[in-house]
């Protein structure tokens, strides 16, 4: 599984240790550790917690090439979210 190395290699070039990614996502150590070690399977819930910790892809931890193209759609994507639930808090506050 690709992603076991890249998962590795992100958290370290943006300096996290296990202990902190795992605070961040709401795990345990060790699941991270088995997770980058391949004792265990990263579930995808978890995956999309980790790309958002971290800052990254699910092409990028699972070593997949990401493109500008798929960069630039990821972005665009990321701000349609951000202004739907902009206008979904303006409709509930009224």
């Amino acid at each position: 599984m690709a992603y076991k190395l890249m998962l590795h290699e992100i958290r370290k070039n943006r300096g996290i240790t296990q202990e902190e990614l795992a605070d961040m996502i709401g795990t345990s150590f060790f699941k991270v550790s088995n997770w980058e070690r391949e004792i265990t399977n990263l579930p995808l819930d978890m995956a999309f917690k980790i790309c958002r910790a971290l800052g990254c892809t699910l092409d990028e931890l699972a070593g997949n090439e990401v493109t500008d193209q798929m960069r630039k759609n990821e972005q665009e994507l990321n701000e349609a979210l951000a202004r739907i639930k902009a206008a979904t808090k303006a409709l509930e506050d009224g």
